[in-house]
């Protein structure tokens, strides 16, 4: 797999700072990246983009987390493997995620090993390519 065919990775959080970090390890990783700043610009960007899986962190001002899993799956058409991030990640709510597709988890601080293996199992339950190369 060339750096073109290289899984997109599409980081969806309100912070720029993290997007921007998040952004340079899956980079290294081998993934290609793009970003959206909210839930509703994820929505906007989904109409021009194809990424292979969505990074989503659920607390976010305008649309949150919650509120994109619901007008995604509702209206996009679309079914990417999503991973979750958030600072807390009760299994209450764990459970509802998976209720609503998402396919795995992430708790903030993020550890940057442990991200790279969460996208690769994302990737691999949906059966898409899971392993970038550098």
């Amino acid at each position: 797999m060339d750096g073109k065919d290289a899984p997109i990775i599409m980081i969806v959080d309100d912070e720029p700072v993290l997007r921007l970090l998040l952004a340079a390890e899956l980079e290294d990783a081998g993934y290609r990246t793009i970003q959206a700043t909210d839930g509703q610009d994820a929505i906007e960007v989904l109409r021009t983009a194809q990424p292979s899986l969505v990074l989503l962190d659920l607390g976010m001002p305008n649309l949150d987390g919650w509120g994109f899993l619901a007008i995604y799956r509702n209206t996009t058409g679309v079914s990417l493997p999503i991973v979750v991030t958030s600072a807390d990640l009760p299994p209450s709510a764990t459970m509802r995620l998976r209720e609503l597709g998402v396919h795995q988890f992430l708790v903030k601080p993020i550890d940057p090993a442990l991200l790279v293996i969460r996208i690769e199992q994302a990737l691999a339950e949906a059966g898409l390519p899971a392993r970038a190369t550098v």
